[in-house]
């Protein structure tokens, strides 16, 4: 028994030097720059440096995971984890027609974040008041209709194509 609690306190102390050293090399990060270069990342290192910021603020969502958001976001938190996958997707596709499908996914998920559950999106730090958040929901919905011409207008370019 103390053999295996010496080797979980051994693994866990080399993880938060793993995390330390994450940290430090993100904290040297800046610039608009910053935040792709930590998404390129391998999934375990977004989580781990993910582990380390602060947690969010009631209300606001945030392009990174944050400690203990689950928590906070509570029903919303799939929602927020397919948006930021998503988004991902959005600034990486290569693909014009699949940029433009993930952009689509993205108004629709966002106007979900904000209608449905009350959330405040990045860049935005402060939860929204009232006036804000209409502004933002019908700034979704017309962006909305604007990404479904051009999705069908791309779908129809990718048919005939194909065809």
């Amino acid at each position: 028994e103390l053999r295996e609690t010496i080797e979980t306190q051994t693994t866990h102390i080399m993880d938060w030097g793993r995390r330390l050293a994450l940290l430090e090399e993100q904290r040297q990060q800046s610039g608009v720059g910053g935040w792709l270069q930590r998404k390129r990342r391998s999934k375990e290192e977004e989580v781990v440096t993910g582990k380390f910021m602060d947690p969010p603020k009631p209300g606001v969502v945030t392009s990174e995971h944050r400690l203990n958001e689950e928590r906070a976001l509570g029903p919303s938190a799939p929602v927020v984890a397919e948006w930021r996958e998503v988004s991902w997707r959005v600034a990486t596709s290569e693909d014009g027609v699949e940029r433009v499908e993930a952009n689509f996914r993205r108004l629709e998920l966002e106007q979900e974040l904000i209608e449905e559950f009350d959330l405040t999106l990045p860049p935005d730090t402060e939860p929204w008041d009232f006036d804000a958040r209409n502004i933002q929901i019908h700034r979704r919905r017309s962006d909305l209709v604007s990404a479904k011409g051009k999705l069908e207008e791309g779908r129809r370019g990718r048919n005939s194509k194909e065809g």
